[in-house]
């Protein structure tokens, strides 16, 4: 069983570059003769304050800067993927009267249409507490509420259907 710091990186980055976090530090200020050299500091400040006022390298930082560093972008899509785009709001506040998918599907490269009909449980979402849709369901509160997403073999495809599918709204 692993500790959550090795879990996360961290323990080879601490082990290698030492931390103030793990282990006992302290940093010695020689005071200024001038009271107003801001290096010198409040009055009376405590000067063995371990890691505060040190720079510390990010586990990553060396990889991100040569480059070696590994991004989703980096990363081939399957052979079998499919790109999304949702279907937004255009009105500020409108009771949604219906959603035809007709018009997308017969896009080229067009696949699926999800919408909040095809929600398994709930479809309430927030932070902390639930009180938003994932997909708006009879209203929509804000322009550019999700209200659907379309699934097609390209990116342009998808976009493309998305803008075809027809809200009516009152």
């Amino acid at each position: 069983v692993q500790d959550k710091a090795s879990s996360r990186g961290e323990q080879g980055f601490f082990e290698r570059n030492g931390s103030a976090l793990h282990s006992a530090q302290t940093v010695n200020v020689v005071p200024s003769a001038n009271a107003n050299d801001p290096a010198a500091g409040p009055a009376g400040a405590d000067t063995s304050l371990g890691a505060v006022g040190k720079s510390l390298m990010h586990m990553n930082a060396e990889s991100q800067v040569t480059g070696a560093a590994k991004y989703t972008d980096d990363m081939p899509l399957p052979a079998d993927a499919v790109h999304a785009c949702l279907v937004t709001s255009t009105r500020v506040h409108a009771k949604i009267l219906s959603v035809d998918t007709a018009p997308a599907e017969k896009c080229a490269g067009y696949v699926a249409y999800f919408g909040a009909k095809d929600v398994l449980g709930s479809n309430a979402i927030g932070a902390v507490i639930k009180d938003e849709e994932m997909f708006a369901t009879e209203v929509v509160k804000h322009y550019g509420a999700v209200i659907g997403v379309v699934l097609a073999d390209t990116h342009e495809q998808a976009v493309y259907a998305a803008r075809k599918v027809a809200v009516e709204y009152e």
